[in-house]
């Protein structure tokens, strides 16, 4: 398989872009920026966005013939965590994170790891 062929999308998210979108946009080649601090629901949205056409939040900067636009300041909305998807733990690689992790004093774990 050839990457050459793949139509990548790039998406920077982040406490520097947050503060400074258009800087980032400005020296990186990156299509989308998402600022706030709500990341998993604003990458959702923006698939959502790519895949479906919905409109984007406030919060996105992007770059759309060689102008960058933004769809307005960011609101931290009070989602709910629950009505995100299910991480898919295999694609994640979760055993490279729950045994002989030193960046931890105990294993961190999911209340819903099921695994031994």
């Amino acid at each position: 398989m050839e990457i050459r062929n793949w139509k990548l999308v790039i998406v920077l998210m982040g406490d520097h872009v947050t503060a400074l979108p258009e800087e980032s946009l400005n020296n990186s080649p990156v299509d989308y920026i998402i600022t706030g601090g709500d990341y998993d629901f604003m990458l959702l949205n923006l698939v959502d966005h790519l895949v479906n056409k919905t409109k984007l939040e406030p919060g996105f900067y992007f770059r759309k013939n060689k102008k960058i636009f933004n769809t307005g300041k960011f609101a931290l909305k009070h989602h709910s965590l629950d009505t995100l998807p299910i991480i898919d733990r295999d694609l994640t690689k979760w055993k490279l994170y729950a045994y002989n992790n030193t960046n931890f004093k105990i294993s961190p774990r999911s209340l819903f790891d099921v695994r031994p």
